[in-house]
């Protein structure tokens, strides 16, 4: 019955969010040292839990792979990123976490760059996990931290991400941010400043672009 309703909703959500989010206006702000990389070689793409439904939009862009969940509603997902063009690795904190890691590594070394919610799966919401980490370690890629800024949403309040959708015609800024280089070697009493590191530099790039947005206000 699960697959039966997976099988009509995602060609369902496919029309509704291509229709949706092609009325956004959406502003990319790109560091210059990110340019010269996204030429080069693959990156990692970090980004907050809740902006999920804008990363949607403009990953394909940027051939970006990501991780869904093992269940009915990651299924689901799987079944919407993959129409979009994203490469899809299958996985969860507590159900074959390490083997989506393994994964995403893998599509990286097919070309995809990923992109990596870093608070999740459950939270806290705005506090680094780990697993960029050691995901970007491993694929020898750098980090690019993402922001997102948006004029009006829908936010779900009622999940823990608060994830939001922004409404028909709305400006939307994403900024990524100047790569961070990964250490020759990560060691664990590292990882707690690592984490600060990026977690600082998350707030800033959602600085950025919510500064794009309050300037393009004001220029009109």
């Amino acid at each position: 019955m699960t697959a039966f309703r997976n099988l009509l909703l995602a060609p369902l959500i496919i029309v509704l969010y291509w229709a949706w989010s092609r009325t956004w206006r959406i502003q990319v702000l790109e560091d210059t040292d990110f340019i010269q990389e996204k030429f080069k070689n693959r990156v990692a793409f970090a980004h907050w839990h809740g902006d999920e439904l804008v990363v949607v939009r403009v990953g394909p862009r940027y051939k970006c792979a990501a991780m869904t969940s093992t269940s009915d509603d990651g299924e689901l997902m799987t079944r919407v990123l993959r129409f979009f063009g994203f490469g899809i690795s299958r996985g969860s904190s507590t159900r074959g976490g390490a083997r989506a890691l393994v994964g995403m590594i893998k599509l990286t070394q097919k070309g995809y760059n990923a992109s990596f919610a870093v608070d999740g799966p459950k939270g806290p919401r705005h506090k680094v996990k780990p697993g960029i980490w050691y995901l970007a370690k491993h694929a020898g890629t750098k980090i690019i931290p993402t922001g997102v800024a948006k004029k009006q949403a829908i936010v779900f309040s009622r999940s823990w991400n608060k994830t939001y959708i922004p409404l028909p015609f709305s400006r939307v800024v994403v900024s990524f941010g100047k790569p961070i280089e990964i250490p020759d070697k990560i060691e664990d009493h590292a990882l707690p400043t690592l984490v600060a590191q990026l977690e600082e530099r998350l707030h800033l790039q959602r600085g950025h672009a919510q500064a794009a947005l309050l300037g393009a206000r004001n220029a009109k």
